[in-house]
């Protein structure tokens, strides 16, 4: 259903109506099988820029969704590995350079770059079906959230989070949990490389190249998830989001709870930030596990060994950002031994 209650339209069905709001250049926050999505037609400047204001973009490349691959190709310089990205069946956002001549809203090919999927369910085909005739575009399709808080999860949420930012909810009474996010990949000299991962449950896993001691691992409190490490693998939760929302902290804590039902008995430790244990205390404490603090500089580097299966030794250089120690524009150096 679709609140609020569009003005009806005699003997027109749900689609129709969701395509019908988009031609009218309406922006939506659609709960589809997995998640909540912010649509609205892509080519539209107006709708661009009123959902760039309304959402606090921050200038880094906007999700598109397209038909097929005929519309990719209209839309972005796509080479074979990224094409072929673009098919993967965890539908994929696939980051490409835009087309100059993309029949797109000017203010987005401004970004240079584009977040690509092709459609991730059947409703999505359908509504691009029924757009087709006189909407020959991508849409718009980026998670439903609010700057950087934790991405929209329930119909409630919806209702009371996206009611100024959206003008029409397209809600229906399933329960999304886990919410899995879109994975993000960019192909880098003709390979792809995972920017981000998808939910707990329906994630490909990482293989460990050894058997492993059972950890569950809270992330820092910039864009932070959880995960879980067990004898032959690891687990990602979902994306959760900054930190720095009594909601965020408490899906936060909803997905470590998830995890935790993975594991053979109990976890034996419990490993996380010492600088951003504050914004989840109350998390790590609820965890019968030994706590174990991990410098983050440590944990980018150890996550980028278990991704290559690598064992070590290593030398890690994790340049995210300064830090008192070494040159504020290098970031900072670990070794794991």
């Amino acid at each position: 259903w679709i609140e609020p209650a569009p003005p009806p339209s005699v003997g027109c069905d749900l689609i129709y109506e969701v395509s019908r709001l988009l031609k009218r250049g309406k922006i939506l926050a659609l709960k589809d099988q997995r998640a909540f999505r912010l649509i609205a037609r892509a080519d539209d400047d107006a709708v661009v820029q009123r959902l760039q204001r309304r959402q606090e973009w921050s200038g880094t490349p906007v999700g598109l969704m397209v038909r097929d691959l005929e519309m990719a190709h209209r839309v972005a310089v796509l080479d074979e590995q990224s094409e072929e990205q673009l098919r993967a069946v965890s539908s994929p956002r696939v980051i490409v350079p835009f087309r100059p001549d993309a029949p797109v809203a000017a203010r987005l090919r401004e970004l240079a770059e584009v977040e690509l999927m092709l459609t991730p369910e059947p409703v999505y085909e359908v509504l691009f079906g029924d757009l087709a005739d006189e909407l020959a575009t991508p849409l718009i399709a980026i998670p439903a959230q609010v700057g950087v808080d934790a991405p929209v999860r329930d119909n409630e949420e919806a209702r009371r989070i996206l009611r100024d930012v959206v003008d029409y909810l397209v809600l229906h009474d399933l329960v999304l949990f886990p919410c899995t996010e879109d994975w993000v990949v960019r192909v880098v000299d003709s390979e792809p490389v995972v920017l981000r991962r998808s939910g707990a449950d329906t994630d490909i896993p990482l293989p460990l190249p050894d058997r492993a001691p059972q950890v569950i691992a809270l992330g820092c409190s910039s864009e932070a998830t959880a995960a879980a490490a067990l004898p032959d693998c690891i687990r990602m939760g979902p994306f959760v989001g900054e930190l720095d929302s009594e909601r965020a902290v408490e899906q936060f804590g909803r997905t470590a709870r998830r995890l935790l039902e993975l594991f053979e008995g109990e976890p034996e430790f419990v490993t996380y930030d010492p600088v951003c244990r504050a914004r989840f205390s109350t998390v790590l404490r609820s965890i019968d596990a030994e706590p174990v603090p991990v410098d983050h500089h440590h944990a980018h580097v150890a996550a980028v060994m278990a991704e290559h299966a690598m064992l070590g030794p290593v030398l890690g250089l994790a340049l995210d950002g300064p830090a008192p120690v070494v040159d504020a524009d290098l970031g900072r150096a670990v070794i794991l031994e």
